[in-house]
């Protein structure tokens, strides 16, 4: 007898892709520094191809219940190929801020604001991007379709250890 078993993040995932609960708009913010911070996208191939060998191949009942929102998180990524994508953080007017996943020709353009400057000069910079929401359950994950402004203004730039 054939035993098969299904991730239930793929499985979700594939689901909400199928039912149309993906959706585009637009989001605005600030840009946001995490100085600490997990990027996928430095890692070499080697790493990323065995971080989706073990999701894929992971036994989630053996799995602990606090572990689920960041395998869920990785499997999203996996999923909607963005493990090897860049990203930056965008800060809301509420505090919030959030992860905007780019391509890489988008991500360079970001690669010239340094925080410590931005915050000497006392500047930000302002940014405006049509994007694709990919929802699942809570999780909201933000992918650029296409930048609309990037605007480096007077104010306050906000970083995060």
């Amino acid at each position: 007898m054939l035993d098969l078993k299904i991730n239930p993040i793929l499985l979700y995932s594939i689901l909400f892709t199928l039912l149309g609960c993906n959706s585009s708009h637009q989001v605005e913010g600030d840009l946001f520094f995490k100085i600490i911070d997990l990027r996928f996208h430095e890692f070499p191939d080697s790493t990323l191809n065995k971080i989706e060998q073990d999701y894929n191949s992971m036994n989630w009942d053996s799995l602990p219940q606090k572990d689920h929102d960041l395998y869920k998180h990785v499997g999203v990524l996996i999923t909607h190929d963005l493990l090897r994508k860049p990203f930056i953080y965008l800060r809301k007017e509420d505090g919030d801020y959030f992860r905007l996943y780019l391509s890489k020709t988008d991500y360079k353009k970001f690669e010239k604001f340094i925080p410590s400057d931005l915050q000497k000069n006392k500047e930000k910079v302002k940014v405006i991007s049509e994007v694709k929401v990919i929802q699942i359950d809570t999780l909201k994950v933000f992918v650029n379709t296409k930048l609309k402004l990037i605007e480096k203004t007077k104010g306050t730039t906000h970083s995060k250890k």
